[in-house]
């Protein structure tokens, strides 16, 4: 974490997280998700409000209090496969099916929701409300591809022997972190949406992707030390590693290096957004949609950035805590 990346965009923060952390503490205690003297003090060290709160600094109190519980969702639903259940398909893929069916409301069969599927559901209901078919289409989707990617990881795991290539890695990871819902949450909370024909464009797809492979390298930097130790082969560092032979400075050197360019690339494609026919035939409001949209991956970038840096999360020094379990009762 002491190399610094040249992030071009202003950082800013939302004036309730105070209030939503506690807020978060109450929902995740309502929904039986932490255990307050096994992983309270871990929490508030982790910071993960601060993270939403950086990346929608213009966030209303209740949207802010949404995406805190959107994000401790994710995790905790990224925290049941760091053991046993994320070593074979069978766990994520049983897993996926769980909560693809409660996504699409599927009551053909008997679904035990379990702690993580109310809330789940809870979360879910919030982020519907007042949006549009199509932008419900694109959540699911993105959804989708979440709990479908801890297959991936699986599979990589069982075949460590083998390197995993480097692009196909990056798909796989980009997923698994849970950016693109987040992405979508742009809309949500900022209460608009994008023109329908706009969705498919080129460049805001690209700038997208960009914003999750910035993540996802970043966060293999971070989160290195635990990886290493759980003996998780789901790194682009120690894929790098493995692959080139590197040292350890040099391949977390070459990943940074990667990741800046993502960030030159994202800007290029805005500029080549805002002098595309479509962009320029858009009516005022359309662009301004647009616009925010963008203005939103840009705190997306800058907030990551900023969060890894102070969040205890990422420590060295706390590695081994975080290869831990955050629970000792059964989420899913």
């Amino acid at each position: 974490m002491g190399e610094q990346l040249d992030i071009p965009f202003e950082c800013r923060i939302n004036p309730h997280l105070g209030q939503v952390i506690e807020d978060n503490i109450a929902w995740m205690t309502r929904h039986d998700l932490i255990d307050p003297e096994l992983s309270l003090a871990r929490y508030r060290d982790s910071d993960f409000a601060r993270l939403y709160a950086y990346a929608f600094p213009d966030a209303a109190y209740e949207d802010l209090r949404l995406l805190a519980d959107f994000e401790m969702f994710m995790f905790l639903y990224d925290d049941q496969f760091a053991g046993q259940r994320g070593t074979t398909l069978n766990g994520p893929l049983a897993a996926m099916d769980h909560f693809v069916a409660l996504m699409n409301g599927d009551r053909s069969r008997s679904v035990d929701t379990g702690r993580l599927g109310h809330a789940f559901i809870d979360v879910l209901a919030r982020l519907l409300d007042g949006m549009s078919d199509i932008w419900r289409q694109h959540l699911y989707w993105d959804f989708q591809r979440f709990f479908s990617s801890y297959m991936h990881e699986a599979e990589n795991r069982a075949r460590s022997a083998e390197v995993v290539g480097f692009d196909l890695y990056l798909k796989q990871r980009q997923w698994a972190l849970g950016v693109d819902p987040s992405l979508d949450a742009i809309e949500r909370v900022g209460h608009f949406e994008l023109p329908e024909h706009m969705r498919s464009d080129p460049h805001i797809l690209g700038m997208r992707e960009d914003v999750n492979y910035f993540v996802a390298l970043t966060n293999d930097v971070d989160s290195v030390h635990k990886e290493e130790l759980t003996g998780d082969t789901n790194n682009s560092v120690l894929i790098f590693q493995r692959k080139t032979g590197a040292t350890r400075p040099l391949a977390i050197r070459r990943v940074y290096e990667m990741a800046q360019d993502v960030v030159t690339k994202f800007q290029r494609r805005h500029h080549a957004l805002t002098t595309s026919a479509p962009y320029s035939a858009l009516a005022a409001d359309g662009r301004g949609a647009v616009d925010r949209y963008v203005r939103g991956m840009e705190n997306w970038i800058i907030a990551y950035y900023t969060w890894t840096r102070e969040t205890g999360r990422y420590r060295p020094q706390n590695a081994q805590r975080e290869t831990r379990p955050w629970n000792t009762v059964e989420l899913l």
